[in-house]
Order: C-alpha cells, then sequence, then structure tokens
C-alpha cells in the first residue's frame, strides 16, 4: 500500500469515526454533564494510549525540551477541549456546533503560518477559506429560527 492510499485511509478512517461523535454527546448529556463526559472518556481512552506508545515508542523521541509543550497539550486537548464541545453541543445542537468545531482547518492554517513559519499554498488556503465560509453560513440565524442563542456561538471555536 502506498503512503498516498494509507494517509487517504486514514482520513478516511477518522471522518467516518468522528462523524457520530455529535449524536453520541447529545445522547450521552441525557444521563450526564460535560465533565462526566470528559472523565469517561478520559478512563476509556487512556489504556489504549497507554498500549499505542507502548507498541510504537523509539526511545530517541524522548525530549525533555518537548515535555512541557506536551504537558499544555495534554491539558487543553483531552480536557478543556471537550468541555467546550460538549457544552456546544448542549447549547447550539449538534448542526450547528459540529460544523464549528470543524473549523479546526483555519486555526491549524494560521497557527502553522505565523508560529511555525509554514507557507501553505493557494489550494489549501481556499480549501480553508471555504471551511470558514460554509461556518458563517451555519451562524446565520433565519426568523423561524429561535431555538438557539448566538452568545454561544464562541463554545466551538474553544
Amino acid at each position: 500500500m502506498t503512503d498516498t492510499t494509507l494517509a487517504a485511509l486514514f482520513a478516511l478512517t477518522t471522518a467516518a469515526l468522528a462523524g457520530p461523535v455529535g449524536l453520541i454527546i447529545r445522547r450521552g448529556q441525557k444521563y450526564g454533564n460535560a465533565v462526566t463526559g470528559v472523565i469517561i472518556g478520559l478512563i476509556v481512552n487512556t489504556p489504549v494510549l497507554i498500549a499505542a506508545t507502548a507498541y510504537f515508542w523509539d526511545p530517541a523521541w524522548w525530549d525533555l525540551r518537548a515535555v512541557g509543550f506536551f504537558v499544555m497539550l495534554g491539558l487543553a486537548g483531552p480536557s478543556l477541549g471537550r468541555v467546550f464541545m460538549y457544552q456546544s453541543v448542549h447549547y447550539l445542537g449538534v448542526s450547528r456546533a459540529i460544523p464549528l468545531i470543524q473549523m479546526l482547518p483555519l486555526t491549524t492554517a494560521m497557527g502553522a503560518y505565523g508560529l511555525l513559519g509554514e507557507r501553505p499554498g493557494p489550494y489549501v488556503w481556499a480549501g480553508t477559506l471555504l471551511v470558514v465560509a460554509g461556518c458563517v453560513g451555519l451562524t446565520i440565524k433565519g426568523k423561524m429560527d429561535t431555538n438557539w442563542d448566538r452568545r454561544y456561538l464562541w463554545l466551538p471555536l474553544m
């Protein structure tokens, strides 16, 4: 299998597994809150991540300079990120929150440009702008649409 085929397979698998997340969150909120969801998610994911780390570990990867960055990532991603994700689904609904959460390409491209000095090509910027345009379209509130409040639009972006 070529690297391109493998990358496409990984991307499609990720999309297929991440797709139902919003629906599962909405269902689970009947029985718990955002903190409960984060704790259960971490308890379920930790053994899998430890096993994967043990399998793929290479001693050459250990670098004490990187520990601080990975600690910050561990605090922000699984804990705070999930709380904001669960709250955004609760207040905005799945159909608005999940597409706004998918604005990750915009923040990633901007971070890569500003912090890492990467220079994405025009196709990457065009795709990023199309994602943002779609998210803006989702936030337009019609006259008959009264079941959500614009004050909560910032939650998925956290």
